[in-house]
């Protein structure tokens, strides 16, 4: 009976409050059966109904649980099967997303890398067409500089002419070698070099000009850095006039320093180079507009020099010799900038042919203007003497010609010339025809002015 009231009701707590009322009442009833005397014999039937009764309701109990739980894992099987059908249908759709995605990249990527093509090819094309002709009013006013029935007007104007010229020869060497940064194409040329050869180059270059402006010029360097070095000799140099430069250009009293000192790490050294000017200095809103290109601060717009080129150029030549340049300045006490660049010790077997790599890469002209890298140099592997060695084993003729076509920046009449070169001399021929196709010839007709002059 409490069984049939406890399915009735589905209360656990209202089963065992009806199982123990079924209890009580058979007890009454088995008071009242020993009273009448026939409650021996109802004794075994009772006790049986009653152990049933609790088995029962025992199971009862435990069919519930289970059912309970079963409808539990059930609604949540219904619910991981909803999630994963969401999930396999937002898979789809990112997926789908992501090759679109993909296939919108690589068609932006095969544009870029056209686009970018078609820019070297036109740079190329600007290089060669706008560089030939400087070079030869470049020439022509340099000699024209050496005339002296030239009256001193005549002079004035010449050296405007050539100051003019450098300046656009220049500004494009800056925009192609910030394009060959661009493009990934620009790589370290690394070499042994002295570093107190350099040190004294960019000194010697910038001391007068300070002195001219009456600027104190100071370099201080750490006696204890190795003297023979193995890195871009070039692009320190060019990093160095750069930074110089700018320095020169913003101060107008005071002093500007050099100090050049050194870290040691497991694998070679890291140069470290401050330069510090007593300069008008940047305010720190503009700060972030000197490593953009042709971005230029409120000062440098004044000055009305420079294309904004030098410092992103520069920082990404420091980048590409494994070092990081840094800025700090306050407005009116001037600016310090510092630089890093990893390098490695020279052996001393490398020692004496580095002389020549921090001194001959540029010339002084291009130097003296503040310019960052023209087009680079091939490094100088090849000794004087076997550049002077193999042109001694032509003709007289052949030397006469190639002088004149060098003269008149005749490009493909030099290249054609050291083409003939005899086949031992195969690798002097090559360094030539790079220096032709860089436009160097004044280095080649040094070689044969001095052969000549033999």
């Amino acid at each position: 009976m409490g069984i049939i009231v406890a399915a009735y009701i589905r209360s656990p707590r209202y089963t065992i409050l009806a199982i123990a009322l079924c209890a009580l009442l058979v007890s009454g009833i088995s008071y009242l059966a020993l009273l009448g005397g026939w409650w021996l014999p109802l004794v075994p039937i009772l006790a049986s109904f009653l152990v049933i009764s609790l088995g029962l309701d025992a199971f009862y109990q435990y069919d519930r649980f289970i059912q309970t739980k079963v409808k539990a894992q059930q609604q949540t099987l219904r619910i991981l099967e909803q999630a994963k059908t969401d999930l396999e249908i937002q898979v789809a759709q990112r997926t789908s997303e992501l090759q679109q995605s993909n296939v919108e990249l690589s068609q932006a990527k095969e544009a870029a890398e056209m686009a970018s093509r078609a820019k070297g090819k036109f740079l190329a094309k600007m290089s060669h067409e706008l560089r030939t002709p400087l070079n030869a009013i470049l020439g022509f006013s340099q000699m024209m500089a050496q005339d002296s029935s030239l009256s001193t007007t005549n002079h004035k104007r010449n050296r405007l002419i050539n100051q003019s010229g450098e300046h656009l020869l220049g500004l494009i060497n800056d925009i192609l070698s910030l394009a060959k940064l661009e493009s990934g194409k620009q790589e370290l040329r690394e070499g042994p070099f002295q570093l107190s050869t350099l040190i004294e180059t960019v000194e010697g270059i910038f001391r007068l000009r300070a002195e001219q402006k009456g600027l104190a010029f100071q370099v201080e360097t750490d006696p204890d850095l190795f003297p023979y070095l193995v890195g871009d000799a070039q692009k320190l140099r060019q990093v160095l006039i750069n930074l110089l430069s700018n320095a020169l250009k913003f101060t107008h009293a005071g002093h500007i320093s050099l100090r050049i000192g050194s870290i040691p790490k497991a694998k070679g050294i890291t140069l470290r180079f401050e330069i510090e000017d007593t300069g008008e200095g940047i305010a720190p809103s503009e700060l972030h507009k000197l490593f953009i290109p042709f971005e230029q601060t409120e000062s440098g717009e004044k000055s009305k020099a420079g294309t904004g080129l030098g410092l992103p150029i520069s920082q990404q030549f420091v980048q590409l010799m494994g070092g990081e340049i840094k800025v700090s300045s306050q407005v009116g006490q001037g600016t310090i900038f510092t630089f890093t660049a990893q390098v490695t010790i020279a052996n001393t077997a490398s020692a004496p042919h580095s002389q020549n790599i921090a001194d001959d890469a540029l010339p002084l002209s291009q130097q003296l203007n503040d310019r960052v890298e023209p087009e680079e140099l091939p490094p100088a592997a090849i000794s004087p003497e076997t550049i002077d060695q193999a042109l001694r084993s032509m003709s007289s003729n052949w030397l006469d010609e190639l002088h004149h076509a060098a003269l008149r920046l005749k490009g493909k009449q030099v290249i054609q010339l050291l083409s003939e070169l005899p086949s031992e001399y195969e690798a002097v021929s090559q360094y030539l025809i790079e220096l032709a196709e860089n436009y160097e010839y004044a280095h080649i007709t040094k070689v044969t002015t001095q052969l000549m002059q033999e």
